[in-house]
């Protein structure tokens, strides 16, 4: 009796044993053809016993990747993976086999857009109309409502309320007077957001100072796209001064350096429908003057009047938003839908040599055998020019390059990396994430975690702080500067051409420039050009010795690009003793040359 092992054994590895047409007959009469096993479907998916057939390759002709498997004369399209199965397919007599092509395919090439809906409202006491809040957000489907002088506590039960209903709710009320009081506490904000919704509050420095109204400040985050909101409740009882817009202008100033989308909301009690009034003109150059422009142009008070206030961002699209009756105040529900987008990301492929996984005694020894450390017989290359040799160093190089580190074509996503991100901030990263990891694991490390991650967060703030700081403060001297690193600071992207401007506009803006540069020229001295002399020629060079190749060499910085063969860094490491002179000459030649080449194109370039 042979056992299966036994069996096994006799067969020799690595070959595969090709039956005959008689045989494979046989095996399929008798039923011992083995099926496939791990079928997810179950029984349900099975199909009646093929016929083992020889093996061909026949391709669809369609998009690669996209292949049928069919016992039945059906077709199903099937996306395969990277993965190359091994496994003998088993097809009826009437179907061949196809052959699987590896597909890369690329997640994410669209972006992605979040609508948030939200909703400002002033309550005017929330301590009683709690369900009648709720029956709002439910009833115009409120993802964030922003709630002012909502007349509360820290303590009240109406903020309790709203997290029992499992709202995150972050609120400011007025601070009192008189902590005992139990008189009504008027004023307060509060944003509420739907569990859906990461939701942290935004300490502003300038907030601590403010004296002319309330505000609140939070960070709204939902599935990767974020923006800023600011809610602002002025009393109508305090007449409107200049305080009020100094200090909203300060909040402002801080906020709109943030680059992801802003929004200010409430209820400010100036008439924005009177375009006479002062205080309406005044605050529309302070929002403007900050790039928000208000979005709201129907009242928004039972007796009318542009009371409340909704502003974002000029160069993002405008919001429509929808003054609505909701009876639960004398003032309107202000509903409007943000997209929040997401830029897809840009998947770049690009082609390198691993050169830091290369053997350097093995890459040191096929340089001691090649021509470049070679003796030269005769002198023969005393007389090559320069091209010469820097062909045959190009070309040695890249043969043994070929061998030891081979090209290898990469595709990878391209991810925003900030100028101040240095290296202490990624180890400080790598930390963090490695006690997230064991916090995930063990609740041992959370403290822990939150500590570093604190700590992380500091660091990150400080590092873009003394940077943009001192970014500002060197181009002091120079405005175009500045004002692109304020502008990519704020976010502001360069606007558009307008869709007004036809081809025969753009066609005369430039016919009438050129007319304009003739007009202020005509009538000027021709140009006068000196030639040089005829008698300056260039054809000496002096020659070098072996030291001071290598502390040309040697001085070098560590940084090359693609048109170099050979790294400079890499170039420092080998130290070929058979042949030195020639090697390090003909490297010297060749970092000159390319050197020069690149020289000789910037010129032409800036002549042209």
């Amino acid at each position: 009796m042979w056992s299966r092992g036994s069996l096994l054994a006799l067969r020799p590895a690595g070959l595969k044993l090709q039956l005959s047409a008689q045989v494979r007959e046989f095996i399929n009469n008798l039923g011992l053809r083995c099926l496939r096993r791990g079928c997810r479907a179950g029984k349900h998916s099975r199909r009646r016993p093929g016929r083992l057939i020889d093996t061909e390759t026949v391709f669809t002709g369609e998009f690669p990747g996209i292949v049928t498997h069919s016992t039945d004369g059906r077709c199903i399209p099937v996306i395969i993976g990277r993965r190359q199965s091994n496994v003998p397919v088993v097809k009826s007599d009437d179907a061949r086999v196809r052959a699987t092509t590896t597909v890369r395919v690329l997640r994410h090439t669209t972006p992605v857009v979040r609508r948030l809906v939200f909703g400002a409202l002033n309550v005017q006491s929330a301590n009683n109309k709690i369900d009648e809040i709720m029956d709002v957000r439910r009833e115009h489907a409120l993802d964030v409502m922003l709630l002012s002088e909502t007349w509360h506590d820290g303590d009240s039960v109406s903020i309790r309320r709203l997290r029992a209903e499992g709202l995150q709710v972050l609120e400011r009320a007025r601070p009192r007077t008189r902590p005992a009081s139990l008189r009504v506490n008027h004023g307060g904000v509060a944003i509420a957001a739907v569990p859906g919704v990461r939701m942290s509050a935004v300490s502003l420095h300038g907030g601590q100072r403010v004296s002319s109204f309330e505000h609140l400040c939070a960070r709204l985050v939902v599935q990767g796209s974020a923006c800023t909101v600011l809610l602002v409740y002025r009393p109508g009882s305090v007449a409107v001064d200049s305080t009020f817009f100094e200090e909203l202008s300060s909040l402002l100033d801080e906020l709109v350096t943030r680059s992801e989308p802003v929004i200010v909301a409430g209820d400010l009690n100036i008439r924005l429908d009177r375009p006479d009034d002062h205080h309406s003109r005044h605050l529309l150059d302070v929002l403007s003057a900050h790039g928000l422009q208000c979005r709201v142009s129907s009242p928004t008070h039972d007796r009318g009047g542009v009371l409340d206030v909704v502003a974002t961002r000029a160069d993002l699209t405008a919001p429509e938003v929808s003054v609505l009756e909701v009876g639960i105040s004398d003032h309107r529900l202000l509903r409007w839908t943000s997209q929040l987008e997401r830029p897809p990301p840009v998947y770049h492929t690009s082609t390198y040599r691993p050169w830091r996984r290369i053997n350097l005694d093995e890459f040191k020894a096929a340089l001691r055998q090649s021509t470049l450390c070679a003796d030269s017989a005769d002198g023969d290359d005393d007389d090559a020019d320069v091209d010469t040799l820097a062909d045959q160093y190009t070309g040695v190089i890249t043969s043994i390059a070929d061998r030891l580190a081979p090209m290898k074509t990469v595709t990878c996503r391209r991810r925003a990396s900030d100028v101040w991100f240095d290296d202490e901030c990624r180890a400080a990263r790598k930390k963090c994430r490695w006690l997230e990891r064991r916090c995930n694991r063990s609740p041992a490390y959370k403290k822990q975690w939150r500590s570093e991650f604190r700590r992380y967060r500091q660091l990150t703030r400080r590092k873009r702080a003394e940077f943009w700081r001192t970014s500002i403060d060197d181009q002091r001297s120079s405005p175009q500067r500045l004002w692109r690193s304020i502008d990519q600071l704020m976010g502001r992207e360069k606007q558009a051409a307008s869709p007004d401007i036809t081809a025969s506009d753009f066609h005369n803006f430039f016919v009438d420039k050129i007319a304009a540069v003739r007009a202020s020229t005509d009538g000027a001295s021709n140009p006068t050009f000196r030639p040089s002399p005829e008698d300056t020629v260039l054809n000496a060079l002096k020659p070098v010795d072996l030291d001071e190749v290598t502390s040309l060499i040697s001085s070098l910085p560590n940084k090359h690009c693609r048109t170099d063969p050979l790294p400079t860094w890499l170039l420092k490491e080998v130290h070929c003793r058979a042949g030195a002179v020639h090697l390090q000459t003909v490297q010297c030649v060749s970092v000159f040359w390319s050197r020069a080449a690149v020289v000789q194109v910037g010129v032409h370039h800036a002549s042209t």
